[in-house]
């Protein structure tokens, strides 16, 4: 067979590579330059506290406002608000069967 008679030789040169480096950081410092000059929304307004969201705000009483709310969902269950109270929903769908899922022929 083909044995090499000593190592491997490179295939680019270390000058090779640098150069391709420093073309991309070329090519990128351009687009950069680019996008800095062509639109000013993508330059830095200076007040970076404006685009920061808002701090978290702590509930001051969780125990009463779970309760609130609890008891907010258990009306809404109750059929308050105009709507069928959960327990007569589930005994006419029950009431229905299987065929109360079939789809409605056309008109």
């Amino acid at each position: 067979m083909n044995e090499a008679s000593g190592p491997e030789r490179d295939g680019l040169s270390s000058s090779a590579i640098a150069a391709g480096i420093g073309a991309a950081l070329l090519i990128l410092l351009l687009g950069a330059g680019a996008m800095w000059f062509l639109y000013p929304g993508a330059r830095d307004s200076g007040d970076f506290r404006r685009t920061v969201f808002a701090p978290p705000r702590l509930l001051k009483a969780p125990v009463a406002d779970y309760r609130a709310w609890h008891e907010e969902q258990r009306a809404r269950l109750a059929g308050q608000d105009g709507r069928m109270p959960i327990e007569r929903a589930m005994a006419t769908v029950s009431a229905a069967g299987a065929a109360g899922f079939d789809p409605e022929p056309p008109r």
